[in-house]
């Protein structure tokens, strides 16, 4: 969407109604050449990057498209189990995890059981307390955590971003590419 030169941006969590579908107003090429810089080598914001508004639109963008995708699985009951029982151990503080399972942005304690595991508690091999899920749950959540961190990124100032990497919002972005991309949209 387009806003005049003039107008005020609008506040978080503010619905524009005014707008049309979001994948209409997505600028693919814009996306691909933030992507590109994004995971360029040796690339930081405030060197080598700097969100503009028009940017800032694009992720938000984006990042709505997604989420549109992803609504009808916050229904599933696995869904709303995963949720009770990571609110559970986020309560107690059991569910610890300062890193993320390889190439998603998921922590470790949520572990992949495959397509037909049940949500329930476990421990991993190194004895920590984790929560096992189906597939189709994990992928959510992933999907789930790569738009809340776009729409991190859209909300930040330059002077909040500056001097971090820009490599992850690239690899946000490639990811929730391949999911809007996505002729199913089925999230696995």
């Amino acid at each position: 969407m387009s806003h005049p030169a003039n107008s005020q941006p609008l506040p978080p969590n503010t619905p524009d109604l005014s707008a049309a579908p979001a994948e209409a107003e997505l600028d693919r090429a814009a996306l691909n050449a933030l992507t590109n810089r994004a995971l360029e080598p040796q690339v930081y914001f405030g060197r080598g990057l700097e969100l503009s508004d028009a940017d800032r639109s694009q992720l938000k963008l984006v990042a709505a498209s997604a989420e549109t995708i992803l609504e009808p699985s916050y229904n599933d009951p696995d869904w709303a189990a995963f949720q009770a029982l990571a609110q559970e151990g986020g309560d107690k503080g059991v569910l610890l995890s300062f890193t993320s399972h390889n190439g998603t942005n998921i922590p470790t304690w949520c572990v992949d059981g495959g397509q037909e595991a049940a949500v329930k508690k476990i421990r991993t091999d190194a004895g920590k307390a984790a929560i096992e899920v189906p597939s189709k749950v994990y992928n959510l959540f992933h999907w789930t955590n790569t738009v809340k961190a776009v729409n991190e990124y859209a909300a930040a100032s330059n002077e909040t971003l500056h001097g971090r990497a820009a490599k992850a919002l690239g690899r946000d972005l490639q990811q929730l590419a391949h999911l809007i991309g996505k002729p199913d949209n089925n999230q696995q």
